[in-house]
């Protein structure tokens, strides 16, 4: 049972350290200055014509969309408004 105990939280020791480094408050940054310049490249990329408010709308809207549902779960993630609880659901066998 000790053997257990010491791999699970090695195993946990690892994988908080990974966390950290994966995901930080500067991705949000980055992300949103990606899709300025994604927009602002689909604003002069836009094709000419009777349609050329249509692209420009499609493309920058979708890429704000796209962005606020990758933020907002990013951001759900690093600060959960509910702390998971461990409750022990697994019986450990005895024997």
């Amino acid at each position: 049972m000790l053997g257990n105990l010491r791999s699970s939280t090695s195993l946990l020791i690892c994988t908080s350290d990974l966390s950290d480094s994966m995901a930080n408050g500067w991705s949000i940054f980055i992300g949103l200055a990606f899709i300025a310049l994604f927009s602002v490249a689909s604003w002069f990329l836009a094709p000419k014509g009777d349609t050329q408010t249509v692209w420009r709308s499609g493309l920058i809207m979708s890429a704000v969309a796209c962005y606020l549902m990758w933020a907002i779960t990013l951001l759900a993630q690093l600060h959960p408004l509910i702390t998971p609880l461990n409750n022990h659901l697994r019986v450990e066998n005895s024997a």
